[in-house]
């Protein structure tokens, strides 16, 4: 993508702020105007830092593409060179026969120093002055087993379009195929020497073959320093439909390995036990918010706080702070004007300095949502939707909205695409959840109940779909089934019926079965006062979580 300064948000490098939009940098109090070229080529490098940058996309993104000599290139990192050291803010590296790859130097906050403006800061906890460096990933060409020259287009076009996909995700960063694109010709396959030669932790591998009437891509996502496979993956479609082969398998595709390395490295960031950066902070948000029970809610918010604190300008950061906060508003907190205005307020910022980055909208799509507010997260949804058909959450977030404003088939499609591409348990259990939502706006009961005993066929204890459940034997005249998966709840200890009140209010808003639903919980929550249940208490954290069938 072009680099346009007026476009494009403030950041820190070291000690220097970097002003793209008027052409500054400010340091130790002095400020210095560089030429639009130069600024240019940092942004570009500071876009992919810890990545090598090549020639031609430096030409591609700074140059729009027009022919320019390698001196007029060369003068410019020289300029940033001199920049950096004089600072010692960053370096930048020269990959012989390759490009450029901008090392950003990190700095540490004075002993003491906060981790979130005016909270404590954290035992052991070191505060990093930078976003971060996510995991690499190198895309090599797709190789063509079946021989024929048509198949060659193909997976060409995979590799591509795949490098394209994974590109909108902020969760890893993806080599340009400018720089991977002739390591195969060149019969350089080692993926080993792949992952030392250009940096990276992952290394994707993949085929193309014919199988009968149908084409098939095979994959393998290979951790570079250990050469151990953590994921495969195989997908056909039938050749009559080539047409439409490729975008369907590429988003299926993107969305299956975006899952395994978000998941890999989600266990990596929680075993890490101090000096994070922003970028794992989020992470670390991301896996609080698989559990959704108060404690692991606000530890999400806590980090994305956190990650917002170490690097302010981060556009991830600022998303993730904005999604963590609405949704323990949703879940937890009662009506609050006050909240739900702090909310919007982040939101608003996140979009203000991530207007074009996916997850930056999606969040703050869900942000709108969970504070009542679907239709102004509708821009910023769909704008995510036409950017990263294949991001998974994009579709999550959308069935949500959509379901709140009661565009019921649009939200039952989002979650069937959310489905597809975010395969694993845990998933499963949230899509079907707001499925049954969804159906009983509609008021489709009995498939909305066969939902909800999907889930618990996999966790009889799921939180949500017991009491969503129980809430339809009611008004079903199923008084007995109701009382006996209520009961529980009921005595739990953990939950109130005015909270109930409240997210339920929240989650059937603009519905026209909103009071039958209240009326159901609220005469549930009465009938059972006197009931005992004969189980041992529950433990809120063994419960929320699905277990894998088998």
């Amino acid at each position: 993508m072009t680099v346009d300064l007026a476009r494009e948000a403030d950041f820190r490098l070291g000690e220097i702020l970097v002003r793209p939009s008027i052409r500054q940098i400010e340091a130790k109090g002095e400020t210095e105007t560089l030429e639009p070229r130069v600024l240019q080529v940092l942004v570009a490098l500071r876009r992919r830092a810890g990545q090598v940058v090549s020639r031609d996309e430096l030409v591609e993104t700074c140059w729009e593409g027009r022919s320019v000599s390698d001196d007029a290139i060369q003068r410019c990192i020289s300029r940033l060179r001199k920049l950096g050291g004089a600072h010692e803010a960053f370096e930048i590296e020269t990959i012989p026969r390759v490009g450029y790859r901008l090392v950003a130097a990190v700095a540490e906050a004075a002993p003491g120093q906060p981790a979130v403006p005016g909270q404590p800061a954290v035992p052991g906890q070191t505060v990093l002055a930078g976003e971060g460096e996510p995991p690499s990933l190198a895309v090599l060409p797709f190789t063509n087993r079946s021989g024929l020259p048509e198949d060659e287009v193909f997976a060409d076009g995979m590799m591509e379009d795949v490098i394209d996909a994974l590109s909108n995700y902020p969760h890893w960063r993806v080599l340009g195929s400018a720089v991977t694109g002739g390591l195969r010709r060149n019969g350089e396959a080692d993926l080993a020497a792949v992952g030392r030669q250009y940096g990276v932790a992952y290394v994707l591998d993949g085929n193309v073959r014919r199988s009968g009437e149908d084409l098939r891509v095979t994959a393998q996502l290979i951790e570079a320093a250990t050469g151990a496979v953590i994921w495969s993956g195989r997908f056909e479609r039938p050749l009559s439909q080539l047409a439409l082969l490729q975008e369907e398998m590429v988003v299926e595709f993107s969305g299956a390995l975006g899952m395994e390395i978000h998941v890999a490295e989600m266990q990596r960031t929680l075993k890490k036990p101090d000096n994070l950066t922003a970028w794992e902070c989020c992470t670390r948000a991301m896996a609080a918010m698989r559990q959704p029970d108060p404690a692991s809610m606000m530890r999400a918010v806590e980090e994305a706080s956190r990650a917002v604190a170490i690097a302010p300008d981060y556009p991830a950061a600022a998303g993730m702070l904005a999604a963590t906060s609405s949704l323990v508003y949703f879940l937890f907190t009662p009506d609050n004007p006050e909240e739900v205005q702090r909310i919007r307020g982040l939101a608003d910022r996140a979009l203000a300095i991530g207007q074009d980055h996916p997850f930056v909208l999606v969040n703050a799509a869900g942000a709108f949502t969970n504070i009542g507010a679907p239709q102004d997260g509708l821009a910023p949804l769909e704008r995510a939707r036409r950017k990263a058909p294949g991001l998974g959450p994009v579709h999550f977030v959308g069935a949500g909205t959509y379901s709140l404003l009661d565009r019921v088939e649009e939200a039952l499609a989002c979650l069937d695409e959310a489905e597809r591409l975010m395969p694993a348990p845990y998933m499963l259990a949230y899509i079907n959840e707001w499925r049954a939502a969804a159906l009983i706006r509609a008021g489709r009961w009995s498939e909305a109940e066969a939902c909800l005993d999907q889930n618990l066929a996999v966790n009889p204890m799921q939180l949500t779909s017991a009491i969503v459940k129980s809430i339809l034997c009611w008004l079903g005249q199923r008084r007995e089934e109701a009382h006996r998966l209520f009961t529980p709840w009921r005595h739990s200890g953990f939950l109130q019926l005015g909270q109930l009140e409240t997210f339920y209010s929240r989650l059937f808003a603009g519905s026209r079965h909103k009071d039958d639903v209240l009326a159901a919980l609220r005469a549930l929550w009465t009938e059972t006062s006197g009931a005992t249940d004969p189980r041992p208490r529950l433990q809120l954290g063994n419960v929320l979580q699905p277990r894998r069938a088998g």
